[in-house]
């Protein structure tokens, strides 16, 4: 799929502070098929990427492959 040349350069804005809970990383453990054991899974940074990617005009981290026709 090429890449949309509108979208090339620009950036997401920022995003307001977030406080992580336990919980919420043991449910993205969880998501992940792991055990929750109180460590943060490397790939967790991503749950602040989609707050990111939800801000910016355009794109929907819940649908990463367009639902448009072709």
């Amino acid at each position: 799929m090429p890449v949309d040349q509108s979208l090339v350069g620009r950036e997401f804005p920022p995003t307001s502070q977030r406080t992580v809970t336990t919980d919420e990383v043991a449910a993205f453990a969880t998501a992940l098929g792991g055990t929750p054991d109180g460590t943060v899974p490397p790939t967790y940074p991503i749950v602040l990427a989609f707050d990111a990617m939800n801000a910016f005009p355009g794109l929907r981290a819940d649908r990463p492959v367009p639902d448009h026709p072709r």
